[in-house]
């Protein structure tokens, strides 16, 4: 070994190390995704976790569960859309006659309904009832 050679120093890491390395940085990547999901999951509310739960408890299949919750919030978020859309008819001085028309045509039925007009199921059935439907 010459003194030029001997100055340098050897920058190429050995194989096995970096095959440690790299399994390193693999099993980082996949411990930091893991706690991302738990850290930042989905926001529930307390009814919703009740739910969660109790599906976990019924079918202990955590796919069949989050596919329920996922049908569960598409389904809040239609009828927030209506329940929008119900508000807007009412600003606009549509009688409450017409709004329940417009539900019954749009088939929102029972207590889905109710929620829609902002009112117990109880208090709808009397108000159909009242109204002759």
């Amino acid at each position: 070994m010459t003194l030029a050679q001997a100055d340098v120093p050897n920058i190429n890491p050995k194989p096995r190390q970096m095959r440690w390395f790299l399994v390193g940085a693999l099993v980082g990547v996949f411990v930091g995704g893991e706690i991302a999901t738990i850290k930042l999951g989905p926001n529930r509310t307390p009814e919703d976790e009740a739910i969660y739960d109790r599906c976990l408890a019924k079918n202990g299949s955590k796919v069949k569960c989050d596919a329920l919750m996922r049908m569960l919030e598409r389904d809040n978020e239609i009828t927030a859309q209506w329940k929008k859309k119900v508000d807007e008819f009412r600003a606009a001085g549509y009688s409450e006659r017409d709004i329940v028309d417009w539900i019954r045509k749009q088939n929102i039925t029972g207590s889905r309904a109710a929620e829609v007009l902002g009112m117990t199921f109880d208090q709808y059935l009397s108000y159909l009832r009242k109204e002759g439907w």
